[in-house]
């Protein structure tokens, strides 16, 4: 995309990421340039050579063809922002694994969780990880799966390992979404 400064051409820039919130943080980078005494081409060449950071969009490898990334969305509108990047890339099916975070967030945005994660083509879910919070057991993400047609629930992060093994295939995306642990599961994922 290009940037304009005061109507006059500043840079073309070519993002290293994906995602248009990268392009805002790109903006916002472009802001900084002159105040810092740098030039217009350096952010060129620094959109162009960053290519994330661990744990957002974060290319782990691949399994049986396919791509894994791990993010760490957990909230709603995150993963719709993950979801939206994933679906805009041209895989086949987009493969969404989450790991819900805290029973009361699980609970007083379920609806707003089951929205978001119809954007992919067949969601896994795990156990829900209570971090602080104890298990009143109110909510469970058989609850989430419930309305999230051909959704699947798997056991921890060996069954969601397994079930991505099982069942993703070249030409397909598979996201793994959370802020616990389930960075595990990806690695597992590309093991050799």
């Amino acid at each position: 995309f290009d940037v304009l400064e005061l109507g006059e051409h500043f840079a073309h820039i070519k993002l290293g990421v994906p995602g248009y919130h990268n392009i805002y943080n790109a903006l916002a980078m472009c802001c900084c340039v002159r105040p810092l005494g740098l030039k217009p081409e350096d952010a060129v060449r620094a959109a162009e050579q960053f290519h994330g950071t661990g744990r957002r969009f974060e290319v782990k490898g691949e399994c049986n063809g396919a791509v894994i990334v791990d993010d760490y969305a957990h909230h709603p509108t995150e993963l719709a922002a993950t979801l939206a990047t994933a679906k805009e890339m041209g895989y086949d099916r987009v493969i969404a694994v989450h790991q819900p975070f805290t029973y009361s967030r699980t609970k007083m945005l379920m609806d707003d969780f089951a929205k978001v994660l119809r954007a992919a083509d067949q969601v896994a879910l795990l156990p829900i990880m209570g971090g602080r919070e104890k298990d009143d057991g109110s909510v469970r993400s058989e609850d989430l799966a419930a309305k999230l047609p051909d959704s699947v629930v798997v056991d921890g992060l060996e069954g969601a390992a397994a079930w991505v093994r099982q069942n993703a295939k070249k030409g397909d995306l598979v996201v793994c979404m959370s802020c616990g642990d389930l960075y595990k599961a990806a690695d597992m994922m590309v093991e050799k």
